[in-house]
């Protein structure tokens, strides 16, 4: 997703005070919000995402494609992609503007609901989103927009969830009932981000939930659906409990930015609490010494204590041939210095819930996790 491309641009996804109103067929029967005038839409759709997270999260993909879903060429094109993405031409998938919204509307809902329940099931995760007024993230190759849907998702359930006065520190623990950070984890551990009689631990609401994304493709015109029909259906929006939401988009290849110490890059990831790569290192990896590179790069701009989050197949497209040796692409990850290991899964399933309606079969997925934190005391990257 975030390979090689000449052109980059900006731009800032101003938040829409119109609704968005575009919806499929097939969406429209599925979801009542859909039918409801005006005023009421909005919170049966956050009530949706209170009771039914999975379900609201495709309702909102499947408005979002709604156009997508009637286009003529839409086997065909998809098709295209599958073929593609066998012989690993990634360049032919993201660089050729018609297959853009057609594989968001075919992967991006599978990925956001498994990057959601990844985050609703790892404590870690749960704690590090509490804990913070103001996320800053890092999207490597989230031009689809899965990890920002399953990151908003998150951050307006976590809204809804919290109960009580923050406590002033902004820590999570400080709401455990014995006052310890290991209570406090236990009580994260059982948060499902379901209806739930026990409160979570009391934090600071989210303020801001700030994402920049940086991806070769042409994204711009399926993030900016994505946000407006986020901020709508989910109010994001300053002074509203989920806070507001903020995206901006940078075209082009990182490969690239990383080689050429992009300054718009830099300065972001020297900023960013969170740095995601989903389902895009294989990719990346076509070009193993630049791929090195830019691991070296992220080490070096990366504030002390910031998170680097890794997901991608757990099959063969994630094997990595060095000489005569085949090895998964997590071994050379864990092989760096400079990272301390969090969280590591080497295989494990996401398994779409029966009775989840969307226009298209949602797959389940075998992924690998790893959760990096950049160390305090920096030892040199062996990374050359």
């Amino acid at each position: 997703m975030a390979t090689r491309s000449s052109g980059r641009k900006a731009a800032a996804f101003a938040s829409k005070d119109s609704a968005a109103t575009a919806h499929g067929p097939a969406a429209a029967a599925s979801n009542p919000a859909q039918r409801t005038p005006g005023g009421h839409r909005s919170e049966l759709c956050r009530n949706v995402l209170r009771t039914a997270p999975d379900q609201a999260v495709l309702d909102l993909l499947a408005a979002c494609a709604a156009d997508t879903f009637a286009r003529p060429d839409f086997g065909q094109q998809l098709v295209s992609i599958k073929k593609s993405f066998v012989e690993r031409d990634y360049d032919a998938v993201f660089k050729t503007p018609a297959h853009l919204p057609i594989y968001a509307a075919q992967y991006t809902p599978g990925r956001a609901l498994c990057y959601l329940d990844l985050i609703r099931t790892e404590p870690l995760l749960l704690r590090f989103l509490l804990r913070r007024q103001r996320l800053r993230t890092v999207c490597l190759g989230g031009g689809a927009g899965s990890e920002i849907v399953a990151l908003a998702a998150a951050r307006a359930l976590l809204a809804e969830r919290r109960a009580g006065d923050a406590p002033a520190s902004g820590d999570a623990s400080a709401a455990a009932p014995d006052g310890s950070a290991a209570a406090a984890a236990d009580r994260l551990a059982t948060l499902d981000l379901q209806p739930h009689p026990v409160p979570v631990p009391a934090a600071p609401p989210p303020r801001l939930t700030d994402l920049h994304v940086y991806d070769m493709g042409d994204w711009g015109d399926v993030l900016t659906r994505q946000a407006e029909v986020m901020r709508e259906r989910w109010q994001f929006a300053a002074g509203a409990a989920a806070g507001e939401l903020r995206f901006r988009f940078v075209e082009g290849d990182i490969l690239d930015m990383a080689a050429s110490a992009h300054g718009d890059l830099l300065r972001e990831l020297a900023r960013a609490d969170l740095v995601t790569a989903m389902f895009v290192i294989n990719e990346l990896f076509v070009s193993r010494e630049r791929t090195l590179a830019l691991l070296k790069v992220l080490l070096e701009h990366m504030r002390p204590g910031a998170l680097l989050l890794v997901v991608d197949s757990a099959g063969d497209f994630s094997h990595l041939q060095v000489g005569r040796r085949t090895f998964m692409v997590y071994t050379l990850l864990d092989s760096l210095r400079g990272w301390r290991q969090l969280v590591a899964h080497d295989a494990q399933w996401y398994r779409v819930p029966p009775g989840l309606r969307y226009p298209l079969e949602v797959q389940n997925m075998r992924y690998f996790v790893r959760l990096y934190q950049r160390e305090r005391d920096e030892p040199p990257a062996n990374v050359q």
